[in-house]
């Protein structure tokens, strides 16, 4: 039980949410519930074709120091939401398995750490928002990926045919090469996007930060080698946290130029 006064990072973030005027609901993907906020423009705007997806870093897997699973994985700094505030594009923003204090019986930590990335957590999102966009009919769908979400937009972009494009932030696109890099341990139970054989028929654009030690550019080089056609812009003065959320208004404007 939670200590009288102690918030959890997924009240904060509910209460950033409200403030803004979102909806919170509660979505059923195959095995897991996702919390699903949206804005009012993707709930009552007028023409509904389009829907941006914003998808989360991987938050806090780890706690004591690296050595031990985190008992609540939420991000304390929801760098994605913060973005979708920053647009009045119809939007929403979703939480993946155990996150969020939706933790149950079926949660366990390699479901945030090893397996972040696995087909159970990308397929369990893709329906929870597949099902949110089949309600309220949208056609297409935008995914847009922060950091360890670049990862799960990928990948869930390939599994629905409703992908419109795809567009990623300081995303993790090669797990091996980023594990290797920094001496992790391997994601041996996650996908990795850069060994994926799926074609991508969809626009793709990946923003890199030139002064990002988290998720260096030069651990997605093999991405790029193996879908030659997504394109790639390192940003000058972009660490991983710095300057995206200030930027995002006017790159996604730039996105938005260039979908059909």
């Amino acid at each position: 039980m939670l200590l009288p006064g102690c918030v959890t990072n997924g009240q904060r973030i509910d209460r950033l949410a409200a403030a803004n005027l979102l909806t919170r609901e509660v979505f059923e993907g195959t095995r897991f519930e996702h919390v699903i906020y949206a804005n009012p423009v993707a709930l009552y705007g007028p023409v509904r074709k389009r829907l941006y997806v914003y998808i989360d870093g991987d938050g806090r897997p780890w706690g004591e120091r690296g050595r031990v699973p985190a008992a609540d994985p939420t991000t304390g700094n929801p760098l994605a939401l913060k973005m979708m505030l920053e647009t009045d594009a119809p939007s929403v923003y979703i939480s993946r398995p155990c996150y969020q204090d939706l933790a149950n019986l079926r949660c366990s930590s390699v479901l945030w750490t090893s397996a972040r990335y696995s087909e159970v957590v990308v397929d369990s999102m893709a329906a929870a928002v597949s099902k949110w966009a089949q309600k309220h009919r949208y056609e297409e769908l935008v995914f847009i990926g922060y950091s360890g979400g670049g990862a799960l937009a990928v990948l869930m972009g390939e599994r629905l045919v409703t992908t419109a494009a795809v567009v990623t932030l300081a995303g993790n696109l090669d797990i091996d090469e980023w594990t290797r890099y920094h001496d992790y341990l391997p994601l041996s139970e996650s996908l990795n996007p850069a060994r994926s054989f799926i074609v991508h028929p969809w626009l793709e654009i990946h923003f890199l930060g030139a002064n990002d030690t988290v998720v260096p550019p030069q651990t997605t080089e093999a991405y790029f080698m193996h879908f030659p056609y997504a394109k790639q812009r390192t940003l000058s003065g972009f660490n991983h946290t710095c300057c995206w959320v200030p930027s995002w208004a006017g790159m996604l404007s730039d996105v938005q130029v260039q979908l059909p």
